[in-house]
């Protein structure tokens, strides 16, 4: 289980770190509309990309309750694949505005 959570947490940082380095490293461009559509997609790619992966070199399984996409003729993980897509960016801005409000409270 800790595994898990750290190769998601892995994974989102990633996903951020490739949105802001593709926006040249501006935090308030990343944070624009671009950046939120760029963070997304980055999110889904990796997500299917993780997933694919995983399945084809059999480092997990789903259970059968687990709704599943057929991507290349391998069945990838709905869940986490949506997970993947999402999270990156409402992680990204909460974190922005968690460091305002420490930066102001600092002051």
């Amino acid at each position: 289980m800790s595994a898990s959570i750290v190769g998601d947490v892995l994974i989102v940082l990633g996903v951020v770190a490739a949105s802001w380095l593709s926006f040249g490293r501006s935090m308030s461009a990343l944070l624009g509309s671009r950046g939120r559509i760029t963070t997304i997609t980055l999110g889904f790619v990796a997500g299917i990309l993780l997933e694919w992966f995983a399945r084809v070199l059999n480092l997990w399984s789903y259970s059968v309750l687990m709704p599943t996409i057929a991507v290349a003729g391998v069945a990838v993980g709905l869940a986490p694949v949506i997970q993947i897509t999402i999270l990156p960016a409402p992680s990204l801005y909460l974190v922005v505005l968690l460091s305002k409000a420490t930066v102001t409270d600092a002051a």
